[in-house]
């Protein structure tokens, strides 16, 4: 029996975690927590897809200068520096990382968050299986590839209201 659960910062300190999803509504609120509870996270790899005429890293400086981010960069803004934005698409193989960021990812990720996913309700059958499904089945081939890897988790939280 465990006699007390450890602290967050505890589990997390010096892992380099990988995380999908974070420029959804649930990622961010992962990477938030993340920089603010684990300031001993030694790097943060998301996965952001270029999208609208902007690269990864553009949407990323996007997402964290967001009123979600305004904690972070008032009381832990060094933690910012630790987020590695790595341009991909969970529809792709290798999740559409290129040599150089798969390598690193592969090799330096000891835990996996996978939150992507489509939660459009009028989105076709073909795109939903695409990404939820088979994204996942990628995700966890990726997952059998890092051999540092202690923990994967896998979310695709959908909230739907009927007015």
């Amino acid at each position: 029996m465990v006699d007390r659960m450890p602290d967050v910062n505890s589990l997390f300190a010096g892992r380099t975690v990988f995380l999908t999803g974070g420029s959804g509504f649930v990622g961010k609120v992962v990477i938030e927590k993340f920089l603010t509870a684990v300031p001993d996270i030694k790097r943060l790899y998301v996965l952001v897809r270029a999208a609208k005429g902007k690269t990864a890293d553009e949407r990323w400086a996007d997402i964290n200068s967001g009123v979600m981010f305004n904690r972070v960069r008032t009381e832990c803004p060094e933690t910012l520096s630790k987020v590695v934005p790595v341009e991909g698409d969970i529809s792709m193989d290798d999740m559409g990382l290129n040599e150089e960021d798969l390598k690193r990812v592969l090799e330096e990720t000891s835990v996996v968050l996978h939150c992507a996913a489509t939660v459009r309700f009028n989105d076709t059958l073909r795109n939903a299986i695409e990404l939820n499904v088979k994204g996942v089945s990628r995700m966890i081939g990726m997952c059998k590839r890092m051999p540092n890897l202690d923990v994967s988790y896998f979310e695709i939280e959908t909230f739907h209201e009927i007015w």
